[in-house]
C-alpha cells in the first residue's frame, strides 16, 4: 500500500548447495508529503481578478469568474486537473492542466460568462506531485445572484376638501375652480429593496422622496391643494434605485375634467304693451 507514509524492506535469500545461505535487504520508503492543496474561486463584472464572493448583477450581465489552486503541500505538484460545476454540479467543464506547480505558488486561470440566472460556480482540482502521489484538492465557489428591481407609480385624484387618498380615482369630474390632491402611490414590484425615491410631477414639479421601501411595500405621497381652471392632465414620475445601484423608474398620469354650469334664463310674466293715444291730426 503506497497511498499513505510508511517505510517497506524487502528480504532476499540466496541460497544453493555448498554454499552459505546469501541474505541482502532493500529499504522502500514511501513518501507521502504533508499539506493540501485548495481552490480559490471569485467573480467580478469589471473583469479584475481576484474579486469577491458574490455579485449581484441584472441578467444579460456578463461576468468575470476568476479560478486559482494553492499548493499548500510539502511538494511541487507535477500535474493539478481542474474543473468547474454549475447549476447544482448539472453542468461539469474541464479547465485543464493547471500545472506544474512549486510548493506554496499559486496557478490562476479566468473566464468570462453572460449569466441570465442565479448561478453557483464550483471549482475542484486533482493534482498529482512529483512522487507520483495523488490529492484531492479543497473545493471552493461564488455565485451571481440576478436581481430583478422594479417599481410601479399610480396617479390618483381627490377633491382638497375630502383630501383623503383613499378616495382618490382617476379620472375625476369637478367644478371648474374646485382644489383637488394628486395622490402618488409607489409600490416596490421588484425583489431587491427600493432606495432614493423621488416622485415628481411634470406641471407641479418635485412632490416627494421615499427614503427607502422594501419589497413588496407601498407608499403614498399626497400633493398639495391645487385649483382646476380647464380640463388638466399631469404625468407623475417616481425615479429611484435599488441597493445595489440599479435604477427604476416609472410613470402614470391622472385627468380632472373641469365642468362649467349652463346658464338659462327663464322669462315669465304678463306681457306690456305701450299704446299711443295722439290722435290728432295736424
Amino acid at each position: 500500500d503506497f497511498a499513505a507514509p510508511h517505510t517497506r524492506t524487502n528480504v532476499a535469500t540466496v541460497d544453493a548447495d555448498d554454499v552459505d545461505p546469501q541474505t541482502d535487504t532493500a529499504v522502500v520508503n514511501v513518501i507521502r508529503p504533508s499539506g493540501q492543496c485548495s481552490m480559490d474561486v471569485t467573480i467580478s463584472t469589471d473583469g479584475s481578478c481576484p474579486a469577491g464572493e458574490e455579485v449581484f448583477i441584472l441578467t444579460g450581465t456578463e461576468v468575470t469568474w476568476c479560478v486559482s489552486v494553492y499548493n499548500g503541500i510539502q511538494a511541487d505538484l507535477a500535474t493539478i486537473l481542474a474543473s468547474y460545476t454549475t447549476d447544482g454540479g448539472q453542468n461539469y467543464t474541464a479547465m485543464g492542466d493547471l500545472g506544474p506547480l512549486a510548493t506554496g505558488g499559486t496557478a490562476s486561470a479566468q473566464f468570462n460568462q453572460i449569466i441570465a440566472d442565479d448561478t453557483t460556480l464550483e471549482a475542484t482540482a486533482v493534482a498529482t506531485d512529483v512522487y507520483g502521489n495523488i490529492y484531492s484538492c479543497d473545493a471552493d465557489d461564488a455565485k451571481a445572484n440576478v436581481v430583478h428591481p422594479s417599481l410601479n407609480i399610480i396617479k390618483t385624484v381627490v377633491v382638497a376638501s375630502d383630501g383623503d387618498c383613499a378616495n382618490s380615482t382617476d379620472p375625476l369630474d369637478v367644478v371648474a375652480g374646485t382644489e383637488v390632491n394628486y395622490c402618488y402611490e409607489v409600490s416596490n414590484t421588484g425583489d431587491t429593496d427600493l432606495v432614493n425615491i423621488a416622485v415628481t410631477d411634470d406641471k407641479l414639479g418635485a412632490i416627494g422622496n421615499i427614503a427607502s421601501l422594501v419589497v413588496g411595500a407601498t407608499q403614498t405621497i399626497k400633493s398639495g391643494a391645487v385649483a382646476i381652471p380647464v380640463d388638466t392632465d399631469n404625468i407623475g414620475t417616481a425615479n429611484g434605485e435599488d441597493v445595489y445601484g440599479f435604477p427604476v423608474n416609472d410613470n402614470d398620469d391622472a385627468s380632472v375634467n373641469a365642468q362649467f354650469a349652463d346658464v338659462v334664463v327663464d322669462k315669465a310674466g304678463p306681457s306690456t304693451v305701450v299704446v299711443s293715444t295722439d290722435n290728432s291730426i295736424d
